[in-house]
């Protein structure tokens, strides 16, 4: 009986990939991130005075981004309130960068900054 190829992604060394969202994928969090980073230092809201970007991932597909955010610990909850105020400015200013057909929906998740 033959054995099946193993049609996991390999790097040149031999060890399995470690992109499990595909470099498509990535390649969109990542202008997504660049963009929305921009629009956080842009928006007029002292709220996010002290957010800080840190990433950007699918959630669970390309179809939703959600957006790591890090902020002091004594200011988490103010930083959840301001992006929930924000929310439809910074999206339409992220998404207007992502050269896509369907605009992705954007969910944020704040952590203190000591856990980030």
């Amino acid at each position: 009986m033959k054995q099946r190829k193993d049609r996991s992604r390999r790097s040149r060394r031999g060890e399995a990939s470690v992109d499990p969202f595909g470099s498509r994928a990535l390649m969109v969090c990542r202008e997504a991130r660049d963009a929305l980073a921009l629009a956080l230092a842009e928006a007029r809201d002292p709220g996010l005075a002290e957010a800080r970007l840190l990433d950007v991932i699918p959630d669970p597909d390309l179809s939703r981004l959600r957006a790591r955010v890090a902020a002091p610990a004594e200011a988490c909850i103010a930083v959840r309130e301001a992006l929930a105020r924000s929310h439809r400015y910074l999206r339409a200013a992220a998404m207007a960068e992502l050269d896509r057909k369907h605009t992705p929906d954007l969910a944020f998740t704040v952590v203190p900054e000591e856990d980030a």
